[in-house]
């Protein structure tokens, strides 16, 4: 069997280097889809600090429903505002 492991880990971490509001969602979709758990709580926390810039793009606006059923979108409103509006 083929193993493609550190194929995997080298574009996790080149995805990591390259994380922007514009991105981020589909990045962090694909680190749930192949397991890539530093990159998905790296994204996440990315996610966090730049909110206001991620759900200014349209792709926040295209996923936002699936993310719902999968991912708990309304956890980074918990706390105050300042957290996600910074």
């Amino acid at each position: 069997m083929l193993q493609l492991t550190d194929v995997r880990d080298a574009c996790c971490e080149f995805l990591q280097s390259q994380l922007h509001p514009t991105n981020c969602l589909g990045i962090r979709a694909f680190a749930d889809l192949h397991g890539c758990l530093e990159l998905l709580t790296s994204t996440e926390s990315y996610i966090e600090r730049h909110f206001t810039e991620v759900t200014k793009n349209t792709m926040f606006l295209h996923i936002q429903h699936s993310l719902s059923r999968s991912w708990n979108v309304t956890s980074f409103l918990v706390g105050p505002p300042s957290k996600w509006l910074s």
